[in-house]
């Protein structure tokens, strides 16, 4: 095997060690004044139920050890999530997502128990009380419609009574802590229409109980698009993307996406030839230097 084919074979062997990454941003973020905390919302799926966009929404923090304790609302600080359309609201479901159960996600007929609209303080699913999580519990205004019922129902959310409601969890509960990703998830939504929202958030910057923060936090109508590669030719293109984030990732010369070495032994076989045509002419001009010089002497 000549060398310039074992260095093909050998950057083939190389390749295979490297993959791609891709990244994807919040279409909506907004920080506030109160000390550095804010809101995101991100999107979640595209069509994991036909013609809807899941959406989820987080609460800023600035520290890795901030608490969300609650989110209320009432007349004063009215709380509100809202669609254009309705929300996507799963059998299995419920207003939290304490009966969420991935195993089901993967099974035919219930996949689309993940999508579920849902509120939340930091769990997606049944929480792991092992590991110090808790389910979130929820206050309702007895002297109203419940809220709980109707979003419950795929319509709107709308706390804005006197006595007010909202969801919260035990200040114990490690589901509140930010982590190292700096944000605490406090709905999921499922929707073919545009969102909007507002929340009042009860924090406890660094876990401290003393110090606790109120603020409100909200957005108007949004319809998120899904970052992604837009380019069919690329190995990691999105066929969900709607936005080019420039993630796009290529494959190198002779490898396929997959870092499978594509040079071929017909490629192989030329390169091999065409060097032997070379060592032929050199050999060739060599012994015509060397009949020239002995005709000199």
């Amino acid at each position: 095997m000549n060398m310039r084919f074992q260095l093909y074979s050998l950057a083939c062997l190389l390749m295979a060690f490297f993959g791609s990454a891709t990244a994807q941003n919040s279409c909506f973020q907004y920080t506030g004044d109160a000390g550095g905390f804010g809101l995101s919302v991100e999107t979640f799926a595209t069509d994991g139920v036909s013609g809807m966009t899941t959406y989820r929404v987080y609460v800023t923090t600035p520290n890795t050890t901030d608490f969300v304790s609650a989110v209320i609302g009432d007349s004063d600080t009215p709380l509100f999530i809202n669609s254009t359309s309705s929300f996507y609201q799963d059998d299995l479901g419920g207003t939290t997502p304490a009966s969420i159960n991935p195993l089901f996600f993967s099974v035919p007929g219930f996949e689309s128990s993940q999508y579920d609209s849902w509120v939340t303080i930091g769990i997606e699913q049944q929480p792991d009380l092992a590991a110090g999580q808790t389910e979130v519990s929820v206050l309702v205004d007895p002297n109203v419609s419940s809220w709980e019922v109707a979003f419950g129902a795929g319509s709107n959310l709308d706390i804005s009574s006197p006595i007010g409601g909202g969801w919260y969890i035990l200040n114990s509960s490690v589901n509140g802590v930010s982590g190292d990703d700096q944000k605490v998830l406090i709905a999921q939504l499922t929707t073919a229409g545009e969102i909007s929202g507002q929340f009042f958030i009860q924090i406890f910057p660094e876990g401290d109980q003393s110090q606790l923060i109120e603020s409100s936090f909200g957005f108007a109508q949004i319809s998120c698009g899904v970052d992604g590669c837009t380019d069919q030719a690329a190995c990691n293109y999105d066929i969900d993307a709607t936005s080019d984030d420039g993630t796009c990732t290529y494959a190198a010369a002779n490898f396929d996406c997959d870092g499978n070495c594509t040079f071929s032994e017909n490629e192989g076989a030329h390169v091999r030839a065409h060097e032997r045509t070379q060592t032929l002419e050199a050999t060739s001009i060599r012994h015509m230097a060397g009949r020239a010089a002995r005709r000199e002497l």
